[in-house]
């Protein structure tokens, strides 16, 4: 899907003056840029949130952002919102999923050197 395909599958069949008017764009800016094929980020995001879409996935269609950008970013904002309790449990939860987990963190470590 590219973003021509976005937009028309977002807006369904209305005018340029009701999706403007829907998404708090200035109608002639939004005509010359459906008609030149080229939306600016602003609009984008715009119709996106108009239209109860995704601004993201939109910016990623447009080519704005990649897909890993917003996995970094997701994972460094979910792991800041864990409480101490629900980080532990996940880590247990991935050691349990070891191989080795059985033997592995059943006694203290040893010092290596």
């Amino acid at each position: 899907m590219d973003i021509k395909d976005w937009f028309q599958e977002t807006v369904k069949s209305e005018s340029i003056n009701a999706i403007a008017r829907k998404a708090g764009i200035n109608q002639v800016t939004l005509n010359r840029q459906v008609n030149e094929d080229r939306l600016s980020a602003e609009t984008i995001a715009a119709i996106a949130r108009a239209y109860k879409k995704s601004v993201l996935d939109a910016l990623v269609i447009q080519g704005l952002l990649k897909e890993a950008d917003l996995v970094s970013f997701v994972r460094s904002v979910e792991v800041q919102k864990l409480t101490d309790e629900e980080l532990v449990a996940e880590i247990m939860r991935r050691l349990k999923e070891c191989p080795t987990a059985e033997t592995a963190f059943d006694e203290p470590f040893r010092d290596v050197r």
